[in-house]
């Protein structure tokens, strides 16, 4: 019996708290095995819910997973997009500062355009409040 993946997109918006912070080390560190994503996280979670929540990210979409030994190596599939992106950025402005950012970061974005413009509106939205508020404790 095949299960149908999700579409990457959507999935971002309905992780949980632990599938969050999973995917964030993961983007991180550039991939890992169920043990290395394991010994990051915020608390210590059994070996077998760790590696049900990667396998929940990847049938999600969210990562790409490969057969190592016995083992499953994860790793983003957004990385590997941001990479090429910062690639083609670097070849058509060689000589200007580029801003990368993490994959994590520009994968919300991606997926928040593709998902609704009212949400892009929103997040461009709480951005320029949490910009502004940043910029007040500096000049405090």
């Amino acid at each position: 019996m095949s299960r149908k993946r999700h579409d990457s997109s959507s999935a971002l918006f309905t992780l949980g708290t632990l599938e969050s912070e999973v995917l964030s080390i993961v983007c991180e560190g550039g991939g890992g095995s169920v043990g290395e994503v394991r010994s990051k996280l915020s608390r210590n979670f059994a070996y077998t819910t760790v590696m049900t929540t990667l396998d929940r990210l990847y049938k999600k979409n969210l990562l790409e997973r490969h057969k190592a030994g016995r083992r499953f190596l994860y790793a983003p599939r957004i990385f590997r997009r941001a990479e090429e992106d910062l690639q083609t950025s670097q070849t058509s402005a060689r000589n200007s500062h580029i801003l990368t950012l993490s994959p994590f970061v520009s994968y919300l974005l991606d997926a928040v355009g593709t998902y609704d413009e009212t949400l892009l509106q929103e997040l461009e939205k709480k951005i320029a409040i949490r910009r502004q508020q940043f910029e007040q404790k500096e000049t405090a």
